[in-house]
């Protein structure tokens, strides 16, 4: 990621709970991109692997 971003259940940020973060420069895998967002996996720690949205605004 290029900045830090806080990481939804789903695609839409005020329908969707929080799950988490990704950081700067933290690396994640993009499995899907949509029109407001990209649906990412990250890790947390080392071993365990989690799945969300993240926002995207173009600018």
């Amino acid at each position: 990621m290029s900045s830090t971003s806080t990481v939804y259940h789903g695609p839409d940020s005020s329908k969707y709970a929080s799950v988490g973060s990704v950081g700067l420069n933290e690396a994640v895998q993009v499995y899907d991109m949509e029109k407001t967002g990209f649906f990412i996996e990250y890790f947390v720690g080392k071993l365990t692997k989690k799945r969300g949205y993240v926002s995207y605004k173009p600018d």
